[in-house]
């Protein structure tokens, strides 16, 4: 009961009239004539006395009726894996009337038994008990679940699985029989790792594909549903990877780790040969790498070491070509002793003056301008032979000199065939796709990454052509070669061996038929392609610094890592 007094503006205490009583926020509290207040909601409104015009206040703050007592229904029950019951709680106060609005929350003392939703939807899982436990305001009630095990032989069935190809991450629709309504209690898994149900029915469930599943070729792979300890399975398609379809002859360079995450070469029965390039810096570091077969056994996991060749008399030992491609050998020892060869013949001669094509050329007793041959015609050749001891004055020293037919000219190319080649007169049509190719795709991928490797053609024969002689006398140990001598005129007593212009020497197939056995022109042909790229990157290089006027050439070892990269592109 609320009550008023008067006082005046001492404070002092005065008779006061009738007192009209009212409430700030009705919904809050109630107050009667006579100052009887009743709360009637949770909370804080304001109790207001008037008397003559005058009104006085009173703060008023109504507390919730606290839960007493919560009640569970049903308080037990049975129930076979895989069913569901819901579970209903009751906010009860002091007196025992329902109280509305309450939180509950629901814990189960078991989740391998039985699980309780946020809404007291109960599921069983397993055979067992559980006891589950709502909770109100520090007040709780429990209702006891016991669970049986699924009825013998009710066991799911796999009718369908949809779409026909499953991807990681994509949604998959299983049909079938004996599911659980009740997502939770149907377990999935695809090749062997758990996929999330995200709806169910006892006729259909929606699964997510893992993204966890390991890299795998494309392959049947076994999908099972297991509810109440009973399992179904069935088979479909898995595909974890991305598949990329090359032609015969075709590549694929992956510069960015996300692109490899999985790689699948999809061909039945196909050949393919990988290259894994690391380009760390610390000797120690390794980049590994996984191969694996549909069929075949998987290949064990490899790691490519990082490969820093030092500038060094005695490089590594000797780099094979594949046995299979039956191809002439080339030692590493040999290709890296070619370039030392022309890094010193470019310190002995690079002083010398670019006087121009025209000028050049005549002061060496050559035409002044080269002209573009046509097919059949002949000419000598110097292909150079390199020293043992490599020095200002001997690297282009030695050579032996040929007499080379023009066997293909395109539009950045001549091919020149040595007259005394074992197969001379029978290999024009190789040349002609070696040179073809060369026009169409090599020049200008080299171009494109590494340079023009002609750049240097307006200072020697100015003839706007590459030259490549085919030849046996390209030195032991080698596939091809370039050498920088033929970038500087002929000198009788510093630079003899020059043909001075872009050059490149390489060898010729030495058996006659076809197939792959042997150094054949089919084998020839396959390999030499390579060798091709990269002895072109090796002149745009060399060309390059020449132009720019460089006081050397590059390294030797990182120099010939880029040619090896310049194959690759």
């Amino acid at each position: 009961t609320a009550s008023a007094a008067g006082a005046d503006q001492n404070g002092e205490s005065i008779a006061t009239g009738t007192v009209t009583w009212s409430v700030g926020t009705p919904s809050v509290a109630s107050v009667t004539s006579g100052g009887l207040v009743t709360g009637l909601a949770a909370g804080t409104t304001t109790i207001i006395a008037t008397v003559g015009g005058r009104q006085g206040q009173a703060t008023l703050t109504v507390n919730p009726v606290p839960v007493a007592r919560v009640t569970v229904a049903p308080a037990s029950a049975t129930l076979a894996a895989g069913a569901t019951q819901q579970l209903t709680a009751a906010t009860l106060d002091a007196s025992g009337n329902a109280l509305s609005g309450r939180v509950v929350t629901w814990t189960s003392s078991d989740a391998t038994r039985a699980t309780v939703s946020t809404a007291g939807l109960v599921t069983a899982m397993a055979a067992g008990t559980a006891t589950i436990t709502a909770t109100s305001e520090a007040q709780s009630a429990t209702a006891a679940i016991t669970v049986t095990a699924a009825a013998p032989g009710v066991a799911p069935t796999i009718a369908s699985i949809g779409p026909a190809v499953m991807t990681p991450g994509a949604t998959v629709t299983i049909t079938g029989t004996g599911f659980s309504a009740a997502a939770a209690a149907d377990s999935v898994t695809i090749d062997g790792v758990s996929a999330p149900v995200t709806a169910a029915s006892t006729v259909q469930l929606t699964v997510t594909v893992p993204s966890t599943l390991p890299c795998a070729p494309t392959h049947s792979a076994a999908v099972r549903v297991t509810v109440g300890g009973q399992t179904g399975a069935g088979t479909q398609t898995l595909r974890v990877g991305t598949p990329e379809a090359l032609a015969v002859g075709g590549s694929l360079v992956i510069t960015a780790a996300s692109e490899l995450s999985c790689l699948e070469l999809p061909a039945s029965n196909g050949s393919y040969v990988v290259s894994v390039f690391n380009d760390l810096q610390t000797p120690t570091s390794i980049a590994a790498f996984r191969l694996a077969g549909a069929v075949n056994a998987a290949v064990a996991d490899r790691a490519a070491p990082v490969l820093i060749r030092q500038r060094m008399a005695a490089p590594a030992a000797a780099r094979a070509l594949p046995a299979e491609a039956a191809g002439p050998s080339e030692s590493s020892a040999m290709h890296y002793r070619v370039l030392e060869a022309s890094r010193a013949a470019y310190a002995m001669l690079r002083g010398q003056a670019r006087p121009g094509a025209r000028a050049a050329r005549a002061a060496a007793g050559q035409p002044a301008l080269a002209t573009v041959p046509v097919v059949g015609t002949t000419r000598t050749f110097r292909v150079n032979q390199f020293t043992t001891t490599l020095n200002s004055t001997s690297s282009c020293a030695s050579y032996k000199e040929i007499t080379a037919r023009v066997v293909y000219v395109g539009t950045k190319s001549i091919l020149w065939e040595d007259v005394a080649a074992p197969l001379a007169g029978k290999m024009d049509s190789y040349f002609t796709r070696l040179g073809q190719e060369f026009d169409a795709t090599m020049y200008r991928s080299d171009s494109a990454y590494f340079g023009d490797p002609l750049i240097t053609d307006q200072y020697t024969d100015a003839d706007k052509h590459l030259d490549m002689v085919f030849t046996p006398a390209v030195p032991t140990g080698l596939a091809g070669f370039v050498i920088s001598c033929d970038l500087f005129a002929r000198d009788s007593v510093n630079n003899p061996s020059s043909n001075f212009g872009e050059f490149f020497y390489a060898v010729v197939p030495t058996v006659a038929g076809t197939g792959f056995t042997g150094n054949t022109a089919d084998s020839w042909l396959r390999t030499i392609r390579t060798t091709v790229v990269h002895e072109v990157k090796h002149i745009a290089s060399f060309g390059a610094r020449l132009t720019n006027g460089a006081t050397s050439y590059e390294e030797s070892w990182l120099e010939e890592g880029m040619a090896r990269e310049a194959e690759e592109v």
